[in-house]
């Protein structure tokens, strides 16, 4: 699982409103009683002024650094409307954009498909954060308010003496991301930093904003809209609703059959990637550009990864063109004797219709308007912000709402520290007991260790799976983030497995 959307929020940060604080002057630093968090929010929006209801920006950034990879620049317009939203960029031959409208989140992604960010039930137990008020020595002289869980993860922003945000990390296990802002300005009666910079401590992933123009004319419905998707990227041949696929089901993974130009390669389907990727050496092979080069959290450790476009790229008797893929270091999966340089992720599922069928072994595509599942399948929802299926299970009773159907990981389940941290109990005696050592897997990023558990019963889809062996992994940076974990083949695998992204849906019958 990857995740690959997070990078488009960044440059939305100081658009938004910046506001934890109020009126009058703050204590001295060093006085015995501070301000609480709620008292320095309003003193941060009565600063910060009445925001007007409409607006255009423009931000011109830069982003890597010259003593590592050079630098690279782009352009992004973010349009708002009260709470609607929508974000336009360009960054040489990439186009994305992003947003929220009634309530809704939503994205287009660089191959131009228009994915709907839908949240999540709300059912299962939240992520427990304790929100805390220290001051801040210089250069601040203010105020540092902290929210963090258990595992201390999460957001810490440094207010100023002038009741300004000047300063805001994003706190995760593998890194702090640090934006600060500055060259605050007041355009009618809202102020705001016209300039922020992002460091994550890896000089790749260095970001420079600078707010350019900004208006606030009235904002038109079209300019907040979702967009459709921009094309359609697989191509069936003329006729033709459905094709097998070349595809072998192996103990360790589905491995597909890609040419990529006029190489044959093979690739692992992979339900938890958030886009298409191959190998960066293999790219080179075949003398692709490669662009934006970044630093980014994997299974087990940071790794670096970049994009590029394939010219054309067929998987049987379909076809893709110009398709926007990402690059990721070598890769160790696939059964043995096997070379799998890619994965076969988000922008071809979403773009078909597929049925798997492990019994026989095939995969069928299908054209997502001819798409059907039969009857008597269970359904399942799906949550796709995240380019990755998040759907609902239940292990001994206990709730999650965002684990990753992922046709790459070939074991059960995958418990994350997200889930097991909330619910202890779901591991514990007399629910689950130990079944033998550890076992390591490898991901995109390095190998990692997990332990092999026994559990009472696994409820998933409206089938219960009882005395089900899963894995949970050791440490807080593998896997980190808000996931419950991942949902794997030797569940898949005792299942027809019928996947419709097009409407956010699975659906499973039994094959045995």
């Amino acid at each position: 699982m990857r995740q690959t959307y997070g990078a488009r929020s960044v440059a939305a940060v100081a658009l938004a409103a910046l506001v934890i604080a109020a009126t009058g002057q703050p204590p001295a630093v060093g006085q015995s009683v501070l301000p609480s968090a709620e008292d320095i929010s309003a003193h941060v929006r009565e600063v910060a002024g009445v925001r007007p209801a409409a607006e255009h920006a423009t931000i011109a950034y830069t982003l890597g650094s010259a003593s590592v990879i050079g630098v690279a620049s782009g352009t992004q317009t973010s349009i708002r409307r009260n709470a609607d939203t929508r974000n336009v960029r360009d960054e040489g031959p990439f186009h994305s954009e992003w947003g929220r409208l009634k309530g809704d989140g939503w994205h287009q992604n660089e191959n131009g498909i228009t994915v709907e960010e839908s949240a999540d039930p709300g059912l299962a137990s939240a992520d427990v954060f304790t929100t805390t008020v220290t001051a801040a020595l210089p250069p601040y002289d203010g105020y540092i308010v902290s929210r963090l869980n258990a595992a201390s993860t999460g957001t810490r922003d440094y207010v100023d003496a002038s009741w300004r945000v000047v300063r805001h990390e994003e706190i995760e296990s593998f890194a702090t991301t640090v934006t600060a802002y500055d060259d605050f300005r007041r355009t009618g009666s809202f102020e705001r930093p016209w300039h922020w910079v992002v460091d994550d401590g890896h000089g790749e992933n260095h970001a420079d904003y600078r707010l350019t123009a900004l208006d606030y004319n009235q904002v038109a419905d079209a300019e907040v809209a979702v967009p459709p998707d921009r094309r359609e990227l697989v191509e069936f041949p003329a006729g033709t609703d459905a094709v097998y696929l070349p595809a072998r089901f192996t103990r360790t993974g589905i491995i597909v059959r890609l040419d990529v130009g006029n190489r044959g390669l093979d690739f692992m389907l992979d339900s938890g990637a958030g886009e298409i990727e191959i190998e960066e050496s293999v790219a080179r092979q075949l003398k692709l550009p490669i662009y934006g080069l970044r630093s980014q959290g994997g299974a087990a450790q940071r790794f670096q990864a970049s994009h590029t476009i394939v010219p054309s790229l067929r998987v049987g008797a379909l076809s893709m063109r110009d398709v926007v893929v990402g690059t990721i270091p070598g890769l160790n999966v696939g059964p043995s004797g096997m070379r799998v340089v890619g994965l076969l992720g988000f922008d071809f599922l979403a773009s078909v219709g597929v049925r798997l069928d492990f019994v026989a072994g095939t995969m069928l595509a299908t054209r997502p308007a001819t798409f059907a599942a039969p009857e008597a399948s269970k359904q399942l929802n799906a949550r796709l912000g995240f380019g990755s299926p998040l759907v609902d299970a239940r292990v001994n009773g206990s709730l999650g709402e965002r684990f990753v159907l992922d046709t790459g990981y070939s074991g059960s389940i995958l418990l994350f520290d997200y889930f097991t941290r909330r619910y202890p109990q779901a591991i514990a005696a007399p629910n689950a007991r130990a079944a033998g050592g550890d076992r390591r897997y490898s991901g995109v990023g390095g190998d990692f260790a997990a332990k092999p558990v026994v559990v009472n019963r696994v409820e998933f889809a409206g089938f219960t799976l009882p005395e089900l062996t899963i894995e949970t992994v050791h440490s807080r940076t593998t896997f980190s983030g808000r996931f419950d974990g991942l949902i794997g083949l030797e569940v898949l695998r005792r299942f027809d497995v019928y996947f419709d992204y097009a409407n956010s849906r699975f659906f499973l019958t039994r094959n045995v």
